[in-house]
């Protein structure tokens, strides 16, 4: 049995794990431990010790775990908000790191840490795409160059506190449960535009290619990466992609097809355009057999976005 604290159980990811943590055999979920995030980053790390703490001696003779799906920069955040959204992390990941050595032995190969990454923010500059796990990530953006320095974070204070580590490079997540109060998740926002009365702005090219991850499958391969991170140990990089890309005039198409109308879409330009890739295709080959699964069609995934968000709207929440 594995106890999981999912740190970020509220947001798309996270939830979604925790759902496919009730329904998997040999998990259970540690609830009811959230942060206090409006902390400084030297009072999280406490409280994140605090919580480690309580998760060892909750699991006892038990596997434990940690998904770090927590984070409120997006793309088109500042490097003011990045920065101290690194300085949390790093507190945090260090006195995750420092309380396992400090804990009974063995404490630590009966553990394993996912941290939730974005493979769309540090290989944003790369060359050469479909990217792998062995390409050279080239961030551009504040947001990229975050989730690039939270993984080497993590994997040096976790990887010599002997945790196993997994830093998953997630495509682009999309499904019900999407914040529509932050700038990102094409998919639901050209839903929104489709029910609501906003309108989506467009400031990338129409061929622009992204590989399009519905959450629940990211879900499954969350959990499949922790039960393989505890049998292999060690840090392992592992991109989190269907392994199938699409433009924005297909997710268009799509949109319209399965919401019977068209979204409101103005194009336009910005200077976030310059930090996004016009093709972002990816491939894993790491831990191939984790991908050997049936992942939802793009149509009956944004058929369940497009449904979340339409209840959104009917119900007044959006």
């Amino acid at each position: 049995m594995t106890l999981l604290w999912i740190v970020g159980s509220s947001g798309l990811l996270g939830s979604s794990v925790a759902s496919a943590a009730r329904q998997r055999d040999g998990w259970r979920l540690w609830e009811g431990h959230g942060l206090d995030w409006s902390l400084d980053a030297t009072s999280l790390g406490v409280q994140v010790r605090e919580r480690t703490e309580s998760l060892i001696r909750a699991a006892g003779e038990d596997r434990w775990a940690i998904v770090w799906a927590a984070g409120a920069v997006v793309p088109a955040s500042s490097q003011r908000e990045a920065d101290a959204e690194l300085a949390a992390a790093k507190s945090a990941f260090r006195a995750i790191a420092e309380t396992v050595v400090a804990s009974p032995p063995r404490t630590a190969s009966r553990g394993a840490i996912l941290l939730a990454s974005s493979a769309g923010g540090v290989y944003a500059g790369s060359a050469d795409p479909p990217f792998t796990e062995d390409t050279a990530p080239v961030p551009t953006s504040p947001y990229g160059h975050l989730k690039l320095a939270m993984e080497r974070t993590l994997a040096t204070v976790a990887g010599t506190a002997g945790i196993p580590t997994v830093i998953a490079r997630i495509a682009n997540l999309y499904g019900p449960g999407q914040d529509l109060g932050k700038q990102q998740g094409l998919i639901s926002h050209l839903a929104k535009s489709r029910y609501g009365l906003a309108t989506t702005s467009i400031y990338v090219p129409l061929d622009t290619l992204r590989d399009y991850l519905h959450v629940d499958d990211a879900a499954e391969l969350v959990l499949g990466a922790l039960e393989l991170a505890a049998e292999h140990g060690g840090v392992t990089t592992k991109i989190l992609c269907s392994g199938s890309s699409a433009t924005i005039s297909t997710l268009l198409k799509i949109v319209s097809q399965v919401t019977h109308g068209r979204a409101r879409v103005v194009l336009g330009a910005s200077d976030l355009a310059a930090r996004q890739a016009t093709d972002l295709r990816l491939r894993s080959t790491v831990w191939p057999e984790l991908d050997q699964r049936e992942f939802r069609g793009l149509a009956e995934g944004i058929s369940t976005a497009a449904n979340d968000v339409l209840a959104a709207v009917q119900s007044g929440r959006v």
